[in-house]
């Protein structure tokens, strides 16, 4: 039994192994590096940006530097590598890889971090007596998955119990978009970059939004929602989880007569980052007041609007018809405050056979 077992995992991994070499070679790596071929280059466009821009530009982490040496392994040379940045003339890397035949391969050479600039390289390839000087433009890597939203107020300095993070929200001016018709505001990534503009429309007073990314930025849009309250007052939480209607780019919201309204569009995309320009948040500058405002008059919208008095139908009575009096020389009458008490008789029935003393003398206070 045991033999058995052997035979029919021996069987199993074999299997396994054709499958993966009928699927072709695996590179590892093969996204995180750009392999740059001296031999394709056009070594006279060089100096130009456009084919700089073209052909040796990536935002890869790494870069792989191959050449055709020699067709023999019997002709070798001597090959060395140096790579150097540019602008604060750092040499990275000086190696000397001994005599190399055939095709050289550098191997995969991981460059720094580029933080929100295009950080330029001069790549010097020694193979012999043959001295190859190639200019590399290293990008700052795609963000993957970040957060998005429209320029703003952060929610958090609007009212802290609604978030804790960087995310804004934009307080529209209904009044205004119902005479202008459109609106645009910056679209924000990463609590850092500007990657396009969210046009806001307005028609037979509902609202739609529809984001306009830079074609530059290659934005890839991973999720997004569109929240608009009109009622800023009730906003406790983030809207997202407050039970909030959350609707799609373009949708038609209707505002319902508002004078004012928070639109807070969250995000998740990719993008690219390198030539974007970046964003200052200044909550003291005068647009981040007029916001303030809008938010503050929103909140406060009802709070001018006072309460006519509840209806109160003694008063009411009182002001339509004369204060009614009891007066004791009738007992048991009430007569209006100014009616001449002397002048009222009772018509009461002639029937001295009526027994008035035997009334109780309480009759009539039950």
């Amino acid at each position: 039994m045991k033999r058995m077992g052997w035979k029919k995992y021996i069987l199993l991994y074999s299997l396994l192994m054709c499958l993966l070499f009928a699927a072709g070679p695996v590179h590892a790596g093969e996204a995180d590096y750009f392999t740059l071929d001296v031999d394709s280059l056009d070594i006279s466009r060089l100096n130009s940006n456009d084919y700089v821009s073209e052909n040796l530009t990536s935002s890869m982490m790494g870069l792989r530097i191959i050449k055709q040496v020699s067709q023999s392994s019997e002709l070798a040379e001597p090959v060395r590598l140096t790579l150097t940045q540019v602008n604060t003339q750092t040499l990275l890397m000086d190696k000397d890889y001994g005599y190399q035949s055939k095709l050289f391969d550098s191997g995969v050479i991981y460059l720094p971090y580029s933080y929100n600039q295009t950080e330029p390289y001069l790549i010097t390839l020694y193979v012999g007596n043959m001295v190859y000087a190639i200019p590399y433009m290293h990008q700052q890597p795609r963000m993957e998955y970040n957060t998005g939203c429209t320029y703003g107020v952060r929610l958090r300095d609007l009212d802290g119990r609604i978030t804790n993070d960087w995310m804004m929200g934009t307080m529209l001016d209904l009044e205004q978009l119902r005479s202008s018709g459109v609106q645009y505001v910056n679209l924000c990534a990463s609590n850092l970059y500007v990657v396009g503009q969210a046009a806001i429309t307005m028609q037979n007073d509902s609202i739609s939004v529809q984001p306009l990314f830079l074609s530059n930025a290659n934005v890839e849009v991973h999720g997004l929602s569109v929240y608009l309250i009109t009622d800023c007052a009730g906003l406790e939480s983030d809207p997202a989880i407050s039970g909030y209607p959350a609707y799609s780019a373009g949708d038609w919201i209707p505002v319902n007569g508002a004078k004012s309204a928070l639109l807070y569009m969250p995000m998740t995309l990719s993008y690219d980052p390198a030539g974007l320009s970046s964003f200052y948040y200044n909550f003291s500058d005068l647009w981040m007041q007029q916001q303030l405002s809008l938010w503050d008059a929103n909140k406060n919208q009802w709070s001018d609007w006072t309460e006519e008095p509840a209806y109160d139908q003694g008063e009411q009575w009182q002001e339509e018809w004369p204060e009614e009096t009891y007066d004791e020389s009738f007992d048991g009458v009430y007569l209006p405050e100014d009616y001449p008490a002397e002048e009222y008789v009772p018509d009461f029935p002639e029937d001295e056979s009526f027994d008035w003393e035997s009334v109780p003398e309480d009759m009539g206070n039950g």
